[in-house]
């Protein structure tokens, strides 16, 4: 989730057909649902659901309105589906969910997806989401209860040019209770809007083992505010050529002492961080005679080992024995050169 100041920007994005809803209709949206789930129109000041709502403010005088069905399960799902247009970097909306105040519930009392599908109705991608959640009291105009709407960011890159819809679809978690979420202020982000998206990726440089004991960089604990897919890349010091992937494998290395530093990157912005580690020499290993002589060949591990080889764990599941010591093994400085800060394993 991103928060984003949307509806003091929205003017200079560009709406959705029918994205603010101010039309009084779902004019340029098709609602539906499953097991009596649906989709509809609120406006405000007005009661729906059966719940006090006269608190809330929208960003207009309308909003739209996905909701479970009240006598229904889980299975009972609103939809509320988008007319094809042509996809950008994404899309940003508010939304704002309602819970029983009062009343032993989760947190996020619904199901809430967003998803992306072809102009065909395929499916391309699916994005569960927790909004915004205010309490609401039964019957209406007795006890108005205000709200902030939360706001959103879908990625949509990876099918930019492309034409799709975006269809929200909203389930509750509580049996026999038909609560609903609010959708507002649909826009399709370009390019040229990424100015609305100022927080950053955080990159966060480490070090650590495969499954399968390889020695490897770990960049899994960076981040993304908005929960984008990041591209991972590093530069070590003395190498031409980066080495990509989130746990690229640095058991090819000479001993010595190395700096790496991690670049992430969200498609908008970019992070780095900075990590200095030491590959020690290989211990000299035990024989039946004695130990090797000081002038034996040292050990180097795989060599040839391509720079971008993935070091994940579903890329190496299977342990390795363990060798004895950690000769073979990275130790990190804890240096913190010009400011950037040390990985951490």
């Amino acid at each position: 989730m991103l928060a984003l100041c949307l509806p003091s920007v929205a003017a200079a994005l560009t709406p959705l057909p029918g994205g603010d809803f101010e039309s009084g209709s779902l004019s340029g949206w098709t609602a539906g649902g499953e097991a009596v789930g649906f989709a509809a129109l609120a406006a405000e000041g007005n009661c729906f659901s059966g719940n006090d709502t006269s608190g809330i403010e929208l960003a207009g005088n309308y909003a739209a309105m996905v909701r479970a069905g009240r006598e229904s399960g889980p299975e009972s799902t609103g939809l509320l589906t988008s007319a094809p247009f042509e996809a950008g970097i994404g899309i940003a909306f508010a939304a704002l969910t309602e819970t029983f105040a009062g009343a032993d519930l989760p947190a996020m009392p619904v199901d809430f997806r967003v998803r992306i599908l072809g102009d065909d109705g395929a499916l391309l991608r699916e994005v569960a989401l927790a909004t915004s959640v205010v309490p609401l009291v039964d019957d209406c105009y007795m006890h108005p209860v205000g709200g902030a709407f939360s706001t959103h960011y879908v990625d949509t890159r990876p099918f930019t040019g492309r034409q799709v819809r975006v269809q929200f679809a909203q389930s509750s978690r509580v049996r026999e209770a038909g609560l609903f979420t609010l959708v507002d202020n649909v826009v399709r982000l370009d390019a040229g809007d990424a100015q609305v998206l100022p927080d950053r990726p955080r990159a966060v440089a480490g070090f650590s083992r495969s499954a399968g004991g390889r020695l490897r960089l770990d960049g899994s604990l960076s981040s993304d505010p908005a929960a984008l897919p990041l591209v991972h890349r590093w530069v070590l010091d003395g190498e031409a050529a980066p080495r990509d992937g989130e746990f690229p494998c640095i058991d090819d290395l000479e001993p010595g002492r190395y700096r790496a530093t991690l670049v992430v990157d969200n498609g908008v912005h970019i992070d780095a961080d900075a990590l200095h580690f030491t590959i020690a020499p290989p211990p000299l290993a035990a024989v039946e005679n004695g130990p090797v002589p000081s002038d034996a060949e040292p050990l180097h591990l795989a060599a040839d080992v391509p720079l971008s080889m993935d070091c994940s764990d579903a890329a190496d599941p299977a342990p390795e024995p363990d060798g004895e010591g950690d000769g073979d093994g990275a130790t990190d400085e804890q240096s913190e050169p010009d400011g950037e800060s040390s990985g951490s394993t």
